[in-house]
């Protein structure tokens, strides 16, 4: 090979990290992007002096020294500690016979001693909190998959609550499934705490990029060995055959990172692979604050999942009299919409699923899948930063190293 060369497909979080970390290795890098704009799922624009996030709200957080390295190479940062707020009624809540004043309530999530003090009278409230600490320990994150399992006829109604009115509706509409057919390992994204500890998140670090995550990857794709071509249909341009990948009809001899749907990259050979998506209802409110919280959920009532106002997050402190909002609507995935897949689906079966298709491609040295879509996995931003370096540093020393 005359000169190292690799082709990205997704100009995405993962396919920059990837295409940067081969460029600054001095590989030529070629990056094809479906869409007008870079960024993928992250990707953002401005709003008088916030930020709008096209996709949903997404919020930085990582104990990744690794991940939060590389992305400060490309960004400066704001401190932001993340709140997530449940909205409640009392109407749902009858029948464990609580405390009888619960009126549109905005309870702490992920649940903690807050929250069970906001909805239980305070002589329960306090036992079911002793009984927690003596089990799991102060500020301990249990699963509410392990409170259920639990034998202790306290904790078990008390997981029964929690399940009732925070995760049983909140996950169908989310996923279109019971919980019993999700993959536990979700579940485990929002713990129940034993504890007063506020805040959505527990990382070393959390924070939002001052200038957007546009910019972060706009930033990262700016190097000598990079070309990005936006507007791109990648399956108009390749295909698998033969056991190879090919380019504009020709075998490649260089890498090819895919982070689109791989059931597409190989003609649904297999099936389609499931994925959820979400319907986006973006709203000015007349009005320069519309709710207590940037993100307030709706667990058991309404049939979106959560309102996201963006000024409340994507800046330090914002001056506009009016303010964006988005209902997320979640739904499942077909490529006739002109929705994105967003969510691998987290099932066994989905998971049997993708493995055809990457038993199918694994002896297809040069060709590489990344992202959540690629990969067919659920991660967050720290985890798809550091998924993806590992693959660029795999791909250096497999193509143009060893």
């Amino acid at each position: 090979m005359s000169e190292k060369r690799a082709l990205v497909v997704g100009a995405g979080l993962s396919g920059a990290t990837i295409a940067r970390t081969l460029a600054d290795s001095g590989v030529k890098v070629t990056v094809w992007e479906k869409e007008k704009y870079v960024g993928g799922a992250i990707s953002d624009y401005k709003k008088d002096d916030y930020f709008v996030q096209r996709h949903g709200p997404h919020l930085f957080h990582t104990s990744s020294e690794e991940a939060y390295a590389f992305l400060s190479r490309f960004t400066e940062w704001f401190d932001y500690r993340h709140t997530v707020r449940s909205h409640i009624t009392s109407k749902y809540i009858d029948r464990y016979t609580l405390s009888t004043d619960i009126k549109d309530k905005y309870i702490p999530v992920p649940f903690n001693f807050t929250s069970l003090e906001a909805l239980y009278p305070a002589d329960k409230a306090k036992k079911i909190e002793s009984v927690l600490v003596g089990k799991y320990g102060a500020d301990a994150a249990v699963s509410i998959s392990e409170l259920r399992l639990n034998p202790d006829p306290e904790i078990k109604e008390f997981a029964e609550f929690v399940y009732e009115t925070v995760f049983k509706y909140y996950s169908f509409k989310q996923w279109g499934l019971d919980m019993a057919a999700i993959d536990p390992a979700v579940f485990k994204r929002v713990p129940v705490r034993t504890g007063y500890i506020d805040g959505y998140f527990a990382d070393k670090y959390q924070a939002m990029p001052k200038d957007g995550f546009s910019a972060i990857v706009e930033n990262m794709l700016k190097s000598e060995n990079i070309v990005v071509e936006t507007g791109v249909d990648a399956l108009e341009r390749l295909e698998i055959e033969d056991k190879s990948i090919k380019v504009y009809g020709k075998p490649s001899d260089y890498p090819v990172i895919f982070t689109g749907c791989i059931d597409e990259l190989c003609g649904d050979r297999f099936g389609r692979l499931p994925y959820r998506t979400l319907r986006f209802d973006l709203k000015e409110e007349d009005t320069p604050s519309y709710q207590p919280y940037g993100v307030v959920n709706y667990t058991v009532t309404e049939p979106f999942t959560r309102i996201s106002e963006f000024k409340k997050f994507t800046v330090e402190n914002s001056r506009a009299k009016t303010s964006v909002t988005v209902r997320e609507y979640p739904r499942s995935y077909d490529r006739e919409s002109k929705l994105s897949p967003y969510y691998p689906m987290p099932t066994a079966e989905a998971k049997e699923s993708y493995a055809k298709y990457a038993d199918y491609v694994k002896d297809i040295k040069n060709l590489y899948f990344a992202g959540r879509l690629g990969s067919y996995v659920y991660v967050n931003m720290d985890k798809a930063v550091d998924r993806a370096l590992e693959l660029a540093h795999k791909i250096l020393e497999a193509a143009f190293i060893g």
